[in-house]
């Protein structure tokens, strides 16, 4: 790929330099133009503008010496260490023909001889150091007057180039701050009395921050990775920070109890060992240490900062015990109290409203008031000093948070809406109502209740309010509701009953069926009053329901008592009939007066005399001198092959009909509701081509089973389902499943014990990958299920083995990549034929020496040297 690309540029090069013509020097794009790229803090010879100088023909020797340009860019001189001018010809080594440190940003002092015909191309690098600011810019700019070519003309319109943006470098860094933010770089002093204040004798603690700003984790190394050491005037000792791994704009924090030996200057040095370029990073503290006064009064040293109902302040108060000259005395200890002393409202606080200090100084952390309301103050009181009283601050309505029920649901009867309608609030964690809330939906469910919600379950709330007008419940019983929104909290109703209301439908508990033609169903249908939401009702003695036949053969008559009374709401038939064979048959069932909906049964067939027998259920999962995993079911049908439901009389007898070996169990079943079932059959050799034949008494057609398989002793395993859709981490989309088979490969359906140990196949896929999931899973019917297995690790050419740790033959699976999602392929997640794209400026600078026949970026700095 890159000798394509290498032959690509030099094609645009040779074509570059054959359509030139016009004055002796032509000022030009650099044949391989430097692209915008990042260049990180700390990068040496970035690539940051290329241009040529095109010599058309001529006599004598025509000179380049001397470059100005502008820099466009935000970056200063304090952004760049040094600025370098090369020559870069297609074939030799490159040249180095200046340096620059500081503006004006002009090249002088040197001599190129322009050849003549191809471009003459040149670059320009910098050398950023580590203090450079993030995100300024260099952008080079050359005008055709800034160019000097001895003894020629020069000519061409302004060329701008790239912009190339300052960024944080790759892997690990570090800075620390104090608890002000106060930014303490490495190998220098801190002024804590300039920046904190003075110190009292008494002692005092000081939070600094470990902030990780590199793009990969910064470790904190060491048995104490932070260490500070005294120096004059103090003793110091350390809290380590919580956490030794810090992710990229991450932090931890450190704690330093400095304790003065007595007023006046102090200082120690602290040391932080890491795995950035930095380490250790070391930094020095002078301080002044005061004597301690007597705490005379509470003094508010951060005003509580006005919230929002219900949720914690952003701004917590902090209060401490001062002397009569506003020191804080750092020995003082007590219990503080916070009280509302001004209140618009009835607003509520709370959070840790008292609690102790022994350092002088109380942090609020978790302090709110529900209420939303304009001008609380709030008292902060302890034992012996004078109280401190807050400025006034407001309380505003915050953000949706959570339901509340304004008006609770009232009692109902079945399928039709509530006596009362519950209306749900949207409120604030504090209780307030947000009145401009609209179009949310609110979902209700049943909480507890035997029924569900059949109607109005959902409403959309205006004014901060939605209203469940039509909500319904169907079963009686008493109930509690839940109302829920995306995002907030739910609210939970009172309980409420619904009753059974008044007649509404008829419902049918029972459909006929096993019916004969000529003779009452086997099933009887059962019909119930009952009200709009289903519940029957248990008082009704008078409902009279009919019965009528529709659909069916022509002519058939429906028999029996087809108009019965209800009993407790129940309309039980008792001797329903149809006189002709047929399908299609339905029953529709209307009260007397027909003032409830007509309901209509399921279609059902009438059959004939019997005739034949069909198998419904075939023989299966049979083995070797065991009982079949599934027995043969036996129908007894008519001519038009409807069941004979009423049949309960007919002996079915079952004979080998195909097969070598003898049939065993119980080889008759006698028929039930128009089926007859065997229990028990077995054969006693295990084969292939294997055949039944079911006859009858009374004689009806004879009917034959499937040929199946009978299995023998376990001797194999065999995979059914292989794995696939693998990603890291993630459960396989298709996991594998294996059957236990006899040596003639037919499954062990009785074999309910193996267990099959799956693994990954050593030699396969990533040496250090991880298989997860149940490894090890029991056979159902002979059939191993695996769930839940993924592998942790990217790659190709995996194999999984199974194996159940016994006489059986293993398996191993099919080979399989596991993929990354968006890599495609699964490829390995390396760029092919390309460079590292650690430094996308120098990558730039590479593309350019390779296409032009330069070896690499370090002989540039051999030939600077």
């Amino acid at each position: 790929m890159r000798i394509i690309l290498v032959a690509a540029v030099l094609a645009v090069c040779a074509s570059y330099a054959a359509a030139q013509g016009g004055p002796p020097v032509t000022l030009g794009d650099s044949s391989v133009p430097v692209a915008a790229s990042d260049i990180q803090q700390g990068a040496t010879d970035a690539p940051i503008y290329g241009f040529s100088l095109t010599r058309a023909g001529g006599p004598g020797v025509v000179t380049f010496d001397a470059l100005d340009f502008s820099q466009l860019g935000s970056a200063t001189t304090s952004d760049f260490t040094a600025m370098y001018l090369y020559s870069v010809p297609f074939t030799g080594t490159p040249t180095l023909l200046g340096t620059i440190t500081t503006t004006p940003f002009s090249f002088s002092g040197f001599s190129f001889s322009l050849t003549t015909g191809s471009p003459n191309n040149f670059t320009i690098l910098v050398d950023v150091p580590v203090a450079a600011t993030l995100g300024n810019q260099f952008q080079c700019q050359v005008t055709n007057a800034g160019v000097t070519v001895t003894g020629a003309t020069v000519s061409a319109a302004t060329i701008t180039g790239q912009v190339h943006t300052i960024v944080a470098p790759s892997g690990a860094q570090m800075s620390v701050e104090d608890s002000l933010n106060n930014a303490i770089a490495s190998a220098t002093t801190y002024d804590m009395a300039a920046a904190q204040g003075d110190t009292p004798v008494a002692g005092q603690t000081y939070t600094f921050e470990i902030l990780s700003t590199g793009s990969v984790n910064l470790d904190l190394t060491g048995t104490t990775p932070v260490v500070a050491t005294a120096g004059a005037n103090c003793a110091v000792s350390v809290t380590q920070p919580a956490s030794v791994s810090i992710p990229p704009t991450t932090s931890v924090t450190f704690d330093v109890l400095v304790d003065p030996t007595a007023a006046g200057a102090f200082s120690f040095n602290v040391v932080i060992q890491n795995n950035t370029t930095t380490n250790p990073y070391i930094f020095a503290v002078n301080g002044n240490a005061v004597a301690a006064g007597t705490a005379t009064q509470l003094v508010i040293t951060t005003q509580p900062g006005g919230g929002t109902g219900g949720v914690a302040w952003p701004q917590q108060p902090v209060v401490q015990a001062q002397d009569a000259g506003g020191n804080l005395i750092n020995t003082f200890s007590g219990t503080i109290d916070v009280t509302i002393t001004t209140n618009p409202g009835t607003g509520a606080l709370s959070g840790t409203t008292s609690f102790a200090t022994t350092n002088g100084e109380w942090s609020f952390t978790d302090l709110s008031i529900d209420e939303a309301g304009t001008g609380y103050r709030l008292t902060f009181t302890t034992a012996g000093l004078s109280d401190a009283v807050s400025d006034l601050f407001n309380i505003t309505v915050g953000p949706a948070a959570q339901l509340a029920i304004t008006t609770q649901p009232g009692n109902g009867t079945g399928g039709l809406p509530l006596s009362t309608a519950p209306v749900v609030q949207v409120q604030d964690a504090g209780g307030n109502a947000l009145t401009s809330d609209a179009g949310r939906t609110i979902t209700a469910a049943i909480l507890t209740g035997p029924g569900q919600i059949v109607a109005g379950g959902t409403a959309d709330t205006s004014g901060g309010s939605a209203t469940f007008s039509a909500l319904a419940v169907d079963l009686a019983g008493t109930y509690t509701l839940e109302f829920t929104a995306t995002s907030l909290t739910g609210a939970t109703s009172g309980s409420f009953d619904i009753t059974v209301g008044p007649a509404a439908a008829l419902m049918i508990v029972t459909q006929p069926g096993g019916a004969a033609a000529g003779q009452p169903f086997n099933t009887q249908p059962v019909v119930h009053v009952v009200d709009a939401g289903g519940n029957l009702r248990t008082g009704d003695n008078a409902t009279l329901v009919d019965a009528s036949l529709i659909g069916g053969t022509g002519g058939a008559v429906l028999g029996g008592t087809t108009q019965v009374p209800a009993s407790g709401g129940v309309v039980t038939f008792t001797d329903l009939e149809v006189d002709l064979p047929g399908t299609g048959y339905q029953l529709e069932f209307v009260d007397s007066v027909a003032s409830l909906a007509v309901v209509t049964s399921a279609a059902f067939g009438v059959s004939g005399t019997a005739t034949q027998l069909a198998v419904v259920t075939q023989p299966g999962g049979a083995v070797a001198g065991a009982s079949f995993v599934t027995q043969p079911a036996v129908e007894i049908r008519d001519a038009l092959g409807s069941v004979v439901a009423s049949d309960n009389t007919t002996v079915v007898s079952v004979t080998l009909l195909a097969g070598t070996g003898n049939l065993g169990g119980t080889l008759t079943a006698t028929a039930s509701a128009g089926v007859a079932t065997f229990t028990n059959l077995s054969i006693d050799t295990a084969g292939a081509g294997f055949q039944l034949e079911f006859t009858s008494t009374p004689t009806l057609t004879t009917v034959q089973s499937v040929v199946f398989s009978v299995a023998g002793v376990a001797a194999q395993l065999a995979i059914v389902q292989q794995p696939g859709g693998a990603a890291p981490g993630v459960a396989f989309t298709q996991q594998p499943v294996i059957e236990v088979r006899d040596a003639a490969g037919v499954l062990v359906a009785t074999d309910n014990a193996t267990q099959v140990t799956v693994s990954i196949t050593v030699g396969t896929g990533d040496a250090s990958a991880v298989l997860s999931g149940t490894a090890t899973v029991t056979a159902v019917n002979g059939v191993v299920t695996f769930a839940g297995l993924s592998i942790d690790l990217a790659g190709s050419g995996y194999t999984l083995d199974f194996d159940d740790g016994g006489a059986l033959t293993d398996v191993t699976s099919a080979a399989f990549n596991v993929t990354a999602p968006g890599t495609g392929g699964g490829g390995g997640g390396k760029d092919s034929d390309s460079c590292s794209t650690t430094d996308g400026g120098n990558q730039s600078l590479l593309w350019l020496l390779l296409a032009c026949g330069i070896i690499g970026a370090s002989r540039l700095r051999r030939s600077r040297a």
